[in-house]
């Protein structure tokens, strides 16, 4: 191969052979070296287990298919491209293939197509010394583990850390008082989220140096500070009814009684009342102040003294800004300072359990290699890569990207004996990148898709795979025509340019396919999930009478919510439905009633879970007394008078077990005794598998077990074979990189600025508060107001999550092959920020 291309990228929109590409330029590398371990020189990256299979099966099912005799019709194609390529014979790539794959196979430890965390768990095993770790350290998979493990350390120290304590009651009445919850764990563990993001942990660090006793010096800080502006603003208000007294002026003197209402709220501290979007504020200045009834006199007093009371409104207006965002920052704190002290807490415990949780591979191997040498990273791997391909580089975070640069800089600067350079291939499609909350940044491979180079001494190839192999014309066509007209939203040039110049694929030989968009009157939540239900089950009744399975029928939503009401639907409606959601083990009404006994046998004045498993009982039973009064009935009973009134019932059960009978066994018991076998045994079933699984070897309490459940088991899916005929129900998220014959897309009416728990890290002058350089703040309008800083942090919010909603309607409507039917809401096209609106807009046009 000659004058070969050392840095490519591949812009690969929906169903245009990535994976294809990426295989064919493995197999090209390894045989045009003609040495049959030259793969232990290649790395593939990408970021699922799952890819991570499919690639390597695609490599070594090419390999095999490369050294038969006769060349499978399914590899021809790729067979003669590589041929062209290295400039080989026939013969020649198909006895290098042989070569190649048997020694693959005998030694496939040193086959490195792997995920991005499983290549850094490989780095920091070879600079544990370095980063403080002990060389038998283990990776912790599960995260959510250590975190609820952190927020229980904390909360065990209320009442013996006086300030924590404090800290505590605080957060939860502030919780209180915006009515979302009384539950200061389930509080915990929503603010500590952040824990599992990238972009977020990098400010953690630099404020786990912070003690509890500082972030109370901010608070009182910010009390002076908010005090001083009421003091301001009441100063003004003082001065402007001062003013209209001196002038013998009346409220009524005013148009609307406007700006003395304004300042009234201001007098009363009603700050809330205060509205900037007003028409009469705009015209200050460029419209009287008064009404054309008033007297000469009236009007004259008011010209007089105009400039003054609108400089009056235009100051107090600042101040009540800066009032918003002190007060904003007020409300962050105790919640920051918790996130703290459980990141603190987190840290130890990794310590302590000598573990390093996934999520925190990159942070740690970036602090680590960012300042040293390639050769000297290299020579601590222990062997040298010279050719690099990097799958779905649209996912790859901005600490990912940087660990990597180092390596793929030295493979491509360097030149061995037989001139032959490294190489970096990356693939990677901006319009679906949908995981920024995981670190995802697509506006790092936009950039490297225009000027940005990492290597600057390396000529960057730029290649659009411009043909869809995936779908039917008439899918493609529309999908151009429709994102390319989407495009004009976007607010940033370099996001219009990604959709114009990502939505002029061409078709294939697939001629046909149907694509329909329907408008649904949805007026709100509880309408959207009666009549989108009903319209899906229509629509899958059409496709069934067209001889199409269950099986090639997947409908994709948003959020998990919307998959459940669906699945419950189709079910009631005898479609068998595929769904994590539907199937979880929590919806069983037998497992619940497990663990309410297991509750019941741990604490047995648990009246809630006795409640609750009274109230299955006299369904289970078929009891004729009224379901009030067998609960009732029961409730009140001791122990030993409910074991007998469950013996009438022919119920033979002891609620006083051994702490030493084990977990598995005692649900087996309560199975038993309580005849549940004869219903919900598939959910039973995988319980108790689930139950076996968390027990192991060890033995595990019921409080352990009822822990686990909360925050792990509760997500657990019954597990279904995938030959089932049955429609498939699943995320947009879930759906990424595969495809369908339909795809039935439900409530396509996303709001793209809906920013609900959105937070931003807000930067802060340290010398006026209090030695803190930045401060995490909840994502909402007001942000604009809080100066420069706070306009620029909206706006770029908004920008990215224009991108990101649209991202997922992108990924959402090119899964289908056959047939598309999306399903939209009339009572949301007219807003532009829904992207209803969108479909609206481009009926029009085609009319």
């Amino acid at each position: 191969m000659q004058n070969q291309v050392s840095f490519s990228i591949y812009n690969s929109s929906a169903g245009s052979g990535k994976t294809f590409t990426l295989v064919k330029s493995y197999l090209s590398k390894i045989i045009e070296s003609n040495k049959p371990d030259y793969f232990k020189h290649l790395l593939a990256i990408t970021f699922t287990n799952k890819a991570v299979g499919e690639m390597k099966e695609r490599i070594i099912d090419g390999l095999f298919a490369f050294s038969k005799n006769s060349i499978p019709e399914s590899h021809l194609q790729m067979f003669e491209l590589i041929c062209v390529e290295t400039r080989l014979s026939d013969s020649e790539v198909q006895k290098r293939a042989k070569n190649a794959v048997n020694f693959i196979l005998h030694n496939f430890s040193l086959f490195d197509v792997e995920t991005i965390d499983r290549f850094n768990h490989r780095i920091i095993r070879t600079f544990a010394k370095d980063l403080k770790l002990t060389s038998n350290f283990e990776i912790e998979l599960d995260v959510d583990l250590l975190v609820n493990e952190a927020i229980d350390q904390v909360i065990s120290k209320v009442g013996i850390d006086p300030l924590l304590t404090k800290v505590i009651l605080e957060f939860s009445f502030e919780k209180v008082e915006e009515d979302k919850s009384w539950d200061v764990t389930t509080d915990l563990k929503k603010v500590s989220n952040i824990l599992y993001k990238e972009n977020d942990l990098i400010h953690l660090e630099k404020l786990k140096n912070k003690t509890l006793e500082d972030f109370q010096s901010l608070k009182s800080n910010l009390f002076k500070q908010i005090k001083n502006v009421q003091e301001k603003l009441d100063s003004i208000a003082e001065n402007f009814f001062n003013l209209l007294e001196k002038n013998d002026l009346e409220t009524n003197d005013f148009s609307g009684s406007s700006l003395p209402k304004y300042f009234e709220n201001i007098k009363t501290k009603q700050y809330y009342k205060i509205n900037f979007n007003l028409a009469w504020q705009n015209n200050l200045g460029a419209k009287a102040l008064y009404p054309k009834r008033v007297s000469t006199e009236t009007a004259s007093a008011i010209d007089a003294i105009e400039h003054q009371l609108i400089s009056f409104f235009e100051t107090s207006k600042n101040l009540i800004f800066e009032l918003g965002f002190l007060n904003s920052l007020l409300k962050s704190v105790s919640s920051l300072s918790l996130i703290n002290s459980i990141y603190k807490e987190f840290l130890t415990l990794q310590k302590e359990k000598n573990v390093l949780p996934i999520s925190e591979f990159n942070k740690r191997v970036y602090n680590e290699i960012k300042d040293q040498p390639a050769p000297f990273i290299y020579e601590r791997l222990g062997e040298k890569y010279k050719h690099y391909f990097i799958d779905e580089f649209q996912d790859t975070s901005h600490l990912q990207w940087s660990n990597l640069i180092p390596l793929i800089e030295n493979a491509l600067a360097h030149q061995n004996k037989n001139e032959d350079s490294g190489t970096l291939l990356l693939v990677g499609d901006a319009k679906q990148s949908i995981y920024r909350w995981r670190g995802g940044d697509p506006e790092q491979f936009i950039d490297l898709n225009k000027n940005t180079n990492p290597f600057p001494s390396t000529i960057k190839n730029l290649e659009q795979l411009e043909r869809n192999y995936r779908s039917y014309d008439k899918i493609i066509n529309f999908n151009n025509s429709f994102f390319s007209f989407v495009s004009q939203f976007f607010q940033l040039t370099s996001h219009k340019d990604l959709y114009i110049q990502g939505n002029k694929q061409k078709s294939n030989s697939k001629k046909g396919g149907f694509v329909s968009v329907s408008f649904l009157d949805a007026t709100n939540k509880e309408k959207s999930f009666e009549i989108y239900p009903k319209e899906v089950l229509n629509i899958i009744k059409k496709l069934l009478k067209e001889n199409y399975t269950k099986s090639e029928i997947c409908i994709l939503v948003r959020k998990n919510s919307q998959g459940v009401v669906l699945a419950e639907y189709l079910s009631k409606n005898n479609i068998d439905v595929i769904s994590s959601e539907a199937l979880l083990i929590n919806n069983s009404p037998e497992v619940l009633f497990i663990l309410n006994i297991l509750k019941i046998i741990n604490d047995f004045n648990d009246k809630k879970a006795r409640a609750d498993a009274f109230y299955f009982l006299h369904s289970h039973l078929k009891q004729p007394t009224e379901k009030h009064d067998f609960i009732e009935n029961l409730i009140s009973l001791q122990k030993s008078e409910l074991e007998k009134a469950l013996a009438s019932f022919g119920i033979i059960f002891d609620f006083s077990f051994s702490t030493t009978t084990p977990l598995y066994e005692l649900c087996e018991i309560i199975c038993r005794n309580f005849s549940l076998s004869k219903t919900g045994i598939a959910y039973i079933q995988s319980f108790l598998e689930l139950v076996y699984e968390f027990s192991g070897n060890e033995s595990t309490t019921i409080i352990e077990f009822l822990e686990y459940w909360k925050t792990k088991g509760i997500e657990k899916s019954i597990e279904i074979s995938d030959q089932l005929d049955a429609v498939s129900i699943m995320t947009v998220h879930k759906s990424k990189g595969l495809e369908f014959p339909v795809v039935i897309y439900p409530f396509a009416d996303d709001d793209l600025y809906s920013f609900k728990n959105d937070t931003v890290w807000y930067p802060l002058e340290s010398n006026r508060f209090s030695g803190f350089s930045e401060m995490l703040l909840p994502v909402k309008k007001e942000l604009e107001t809080y100066g420069s800083e706070g306009k620029n942090a909206f706006e770029n919010h908004k920008i990215k999550a224009e991108l990101d909603k649209i991202n997922i309607v992108y990924v959402a409507m090119t899964r289908a092959v056959e047939h598309l039917y999306v399903l939209t809401n009339s009572n949301t096209k007219e807003k532009e920020n829904f992207t209803s609106s969108f479909f609206l807009q481009v009926f029009k046009i085609i009319q």
